[in-house]
């Protein structure tokens, strides 16, 4: 688990991009809606696509930081010495 520190400025940057996201598509639909007409579907991909991946990138951001610590072994390898 991370610190408190750690925890915290996550959050408070994940936040900050969220709102950073929300006024990029808040802009957009207000573009949309003054020009008028349909909206080409790859203009909604260009515009929500990369909302949803920040969703996902900031959800398997926040699983790798809290994931339990992995145990790692050292070991010394075999020398050309020692017989098989």
């Amino acid at each position: 688990m991370p610190s408190a520190f750690l925890t915290v400025l996550f959050w408070v940057a994940a936040i900050a991009v969220v709102v950073a996201q929300w006024m990029i598509l808040g802009s957009t639909g207000r573009a949309w809606r003054v020009a008028g007409g349909p909206v080409p579907l790859t203009e909604r991909i260009f515009a929500y696509g990369p909302a949803l991946v920040l969703l996902a990138v900031l959800y398997l951001s926040w699983q790798a930081a809290t994931a339990p610590p992995v145990m790692q072994v050292e070991f010394v390898p075999a020398t050309a010495s020692t017989p098989l």
